[in-house]
């Protein structure tokens, strides 16, 4: 499960590149903290995937370029204050760790265009999501999600909401309030 979800992560990554021409080149994407601390002006990728790490290092404050920032299958369960100042971030994974509450600082990511919290232990959205006008991509499969909270409903720009295998009972009418929804995905809950 874990590998179809990163998979399906970095497809929806490479698709959201592409379809605004603007997948990183090779050369400014970097996969451990050392090597892109000797390039500190070129990182424009991060991905510290797998790395078991509990905290998130200071040393990303480093990157004034970074755009995308990878933090899937590690053991983190929030993320510190200072992560709102990385302005120019468009994509954060966080699929696979040990969220319980929505990581709020995100809300103040206003550039944020892909969020994925997928197979964390999630109970609710806050009703502040819809502060990130120009997300385009919500991740929240695998979650503990008994409702989907009807702020996400202001999110004009979204092209996908994944919600699968959560608690959801229904599916809301709100939903189709969003116009420019193309991937709805809300398989295995518990909808009669």
């Amino acid at each position: 499960m874990k590998i179809k979800t990163t998979i399906l992560f970095l497809f929806s990554l490479l698709f959201s590149f592409r379809a605004h021409g603007q997948l990183p080149a090779s050369d400014s994407c970097f996969y451990t903290l050392a090597k892109a601390q000797q390039h500190v002006s070129e990182v424009v990728l991060l991905d510290l995937s797998g790395t078991a790490m509990t905290k998130v290092p200071d040393a990303i404050l480093e990157f004034p370029n970074i755009r995308y920032l990878y933090l899937q299958n590690n053991q983190l369960a929030d993320l510190p204050a200072w992560m709102s100042e990385l302005k120019n971030l468009e994509g954060i994974n966080l699929n696979d760790n040990l969220f319980e509450k929505f990581p709020e600082v995100l809300l103040r990511l206003d550039k944020l265009r892909l969020l994925d919290l997928t197979m964390n232990h999630l109970m609710e959205i806050p009703d502040a999501i819809d502060t990130l006008k120009a997300l385009e991509q919500l991740l929240l499969s695998s979650n503990h999600l008994s409702d989907i909270n009807r702020h996400i409903y202001n999110l004009s720009q979204l092209t996908e909401l994944r919600v699968r295998d959560n608690n959801l009972a229904e599916i809301p009418s709100g939903i189709s309030k969003l116009n420019r929804l193309s991937v709805f995905c809300v398989a295995m809950n518990q909808i009669s």
